[in-house]
């Protein structure tokens, strides 16, 4: 599902506590494993957020997810992070 653009923190209140969280971010986890629950996934803009941002994030559950050895634009990183989160249920 796609979202309208929302400010941050309200995205990530209308994401909602039931859904597992994930923001990608280089030299985050490794893997994302198994889940029976909804995902939801966040890509930064290029430049990456901002400290406050990121702080939000965590301060929300998400857990920051590596997407590989190369910096992606995030209309790349968007559809990669989508794969990832997707795979582990197949």
């Amino acid at each position: 599902e796609l979202l309208p653009e929302l400010p941050l923190a309200n995205w990530i209140a209308a994401v909602g506590s039931d859904s597992e969280r994930f923001v990608a971010r280089p030299g985050g986890a490794a893997s994302v494993g198994a889940c029976d629950r909804d995902r939801a996934g966040l890509v930064g803009p290029e430049g990456d957020l901002a400290p406050e941002e990121w702080d939000l994030l965590t301060n929300a559950g998400f857990t920051a997810v590596d997407l590989g050895p190369r910096r992606l634009r995030s209309e790349t990183a968007a559809l990669v992070l989508v794969a990832r989160l997707v795979a582990v249920e197949l």
